[in-house]
């Protein structure tokens, strides 16, 4: 015998004598001492299941069950607010499945796992269940009524669970469409005779599925044409069933080879369809869930590898390309669309984790195909908002910490080939100290812009100034100077950005920390402007080669009807006249 109390636990548990010498009050008079140290029982129903355990409800609308052996448990809780002082409940366990009539509410839910089956309303709170082996039965005061699952028809067989899934999406489909505010079920859709296309694709859908058995003859013209058209859809719908099948019962040793097959089917899938936000959560938690199964699917889809110029090659159609850079995704804020990242960062992501080398020219790559899917500037397209580099660098930044991220920022910023970007990568090459790198790109994209050869020109001479790591890439960068940039300006840099010197020394024999510029250094580049014609020397090169400086005054003319004054000339002391 085990003594329990629910607030308690078990109490006390002791064997107990043949049935014949049994006494029951007695054995309870024993126990008499325990019962008042004990809370009073705060139990709205009870009742038994069919293997002898015990329910009991709490007004508070908690069910816990209690074990012969003294084990108890907390089994389901409907809430603080599901049961008000004075409704009826009723309580009722059969085969695993928990029933419980509450509040003019039926909940069915799973004894072994404490899961809410089903919900349905009743008509009335007046409810008693009955006894049967078979079936849920309920009696109310207009009769006697079956429980029957959701998915089941009455009479056993059970509805194809891909034909409810054409229907619910068809309801979407149509609610989107519908003007009407009033929310569409399936049971109007089905039985309101008006959508037909659903109901011939489930039925078509359910009869391609089962390939055993040949799908009847008669079938009418239309649903025929579209048998026939979905026939490698079917045959793909059930390779993946049979790939399903495969994951669930594979030994453990062959699991990832085959989740890396369904995760690349599921992936090609999703690129043929519209992401829409269903779709691009369901991405991102294969994302998450198979960083590597999702990796090697995003190789095999686009055909992602790199040629023998070191430069990444793909060969994906432009209908995939619009989705990988665009959707209606890539146009939210740069977060995502409700905490879901769009397939570009999910890629890049990817990209940053395994081959972070591949990186930059990823985003190379999908700016070359960027401009050619939409025209220049438009707001369709992944650069009418937030450029694709931008993007990129996003990934890093939450996804901070990990090495080598300083050198993935710069070659990102330099493959955008924005003038703004590639000042930005210039100047934390300058901070690094990494002066091959800082000519490199300056010989690269000085030629392409006059505006940023003058802005990195100006950069690298005010590092001139200050110290002499750059003196043995003088000659590189003397040439990287603007035709436009007077000697003037040049000497202008320099003194703007010469060292402090040395509190307490009187100017001008301060000494300067370090070893200072000399003019012997920038001699060269001088000598350089001076051979080498301005801009605006070239300008006016024809004037300045003209004979008569400045040109003589053509004859004037006099016009009819005016009469001229008098005018009266001074002459200079070189003419002979009085000053």
């Amino acid at each position: 015998m085990a003594l329990v109390a629910p607030a308690r636990g078990l109490l006390r548990s002791h064997p107990l004598p043949p049935a014949g010498e049994l006494d029951f009050k007695k054995l309870v008079a024993g126990c008499a001492g325990l019962l008042p140290a004990l809370d009073p029982l705060d139990i709205h129903t009870c009742a038994l299941s069919d293997s002898g355990d015990l329910l009991l409800l709490s007004p508070r609308g908690a069910v816990d069950l209690l074990q012969p052996n003294g084990a108890q448990r907390r089994v389901f809780d409907f809430g603080g607010s599901a049961l008000a002082p004075g409704d009826p409940a009723q309580l009722h366990a059969r085969s695993g499945t928990l029933a419980c009539a509450l509040a003019g509410l039926l909940y069915l839910v799973d004894l072994g796992s404490g899961r809410l089956l089903d919900k349905m309303v009743l008509s009335t709170k007046e409810v008693h269940f009955l006894e049967d082996e078979e079936e849920l039965q309920l009696l109310m005061p207009t009769g006697i009524y079956s429980y029957v699952p959701r998915g089941v028809e009455p009479g056993g067989r059970p509805e194809p669970p891909l034909s409810e899934l054409v229907f619910q999406e068809a309801c979407k489909y149509y609610q989107r469409r519908s003007l009407s505010s009033a929310p569409l079920t399936v049971e109007k859709l089905r039985k309101g005779g008006m959508f037909q296309a659903p109901i011939a694709l489930a039925a078509i859908l359910h009869r391609g599925l089962r390939p055993q058995h040949k799908p009847p003859h008669g079938l009418p013209g239309p649903h025929a044409k579209l048998l026939s058209a979905l026939s490698l859809e079917l045959q793909s719908y059930r390779s993946l069933e049979v790939l399903k099948a495969c994951v669930v019962g594979a030994p453990e040793g062959e699991v990832d080879s085959y989740c890396e097959e369904l995760v690349e089917q599921e992936l090609a899938r999703l690129l043929h369809s519209e992401l829409d936000p269903d779709n691009l959560a369901y991405l991102n938690t294969i994302f998450r869930s198979f960083p590597r199964a999702a990796w090697k699917a995003v190789r095999a889809s686009l055909q992602l590898r790199q040629g023998t110029d070191g430069l990444l090659v793909a060969r994906a159609t432009p209908d995939i390309w619009k989705k990988v850079l665009g959707g209606p995704a890539a146009r939210e804020v740069e977060g995502g669309c409700n905490g879901a990242l769009p397939l570009f960062e999910l890629i890049c992501g990817s990209l940053h984790r395994y081959k972070p080398t591949w990186l930059p020219r990823f985003v190379a790559l999908t700016q070359q195909y960027a401009g050619t899917a939409w025209p220049y500037g438009s707001q369709d397209g992944p650069e009418g908002r937030v450029p694709l580099y931008k993007r990129a660098l996003a990934v890093l930044t939450r996804r901070a910490g990990a090495a080598g991220d300083e050198d993935l920022e710069i070659d990102l910023l330099l493959c955008s080939a924005r003038p703004k970007a590639v000042l930005q990568a210039v100047r934390l090459l300058v901070r690094l100290r990494h002066w091959p790198r800082v000519l490199e790109a300056a010989r690269r994209f000085c030629p392409r812009s006059p505006l940023l050869n003058k802005e990195i020109f100006a950069t690298l001479l005010a590092e001139v100034a200050q110290h002499r790591e750059l003196d043995p890439h003088l000659g590189t960068l003397w040439e990287l100077c603007p035709p436009d940039l007077a000697a003037t300006d040049i000497l202008a840099i320099v003194l703007q950005h010469l060292p402090s010197p040395v509190a307490g020394e009187p100017a001008p024999f301060a000494a300067a920390p370090g070893t200072p510029l000399t003019v012997g250094l920038l001699k060269p580049l001088l000598q350089r402007m001076a051979q080498c014609p301005r801009a605006q020397d070239e300008l006016y090169a024809d004037a300045l080669q003209s004979p008569g400086i400045p040109p003589p005054t053509p004859p004037r003319e006099r016009r009819a009807g005016v009469e001229l004054a008098p005018r009266t000339a001074t002459l200079g002391p070189d003419q002979g006249g009085t000053v």
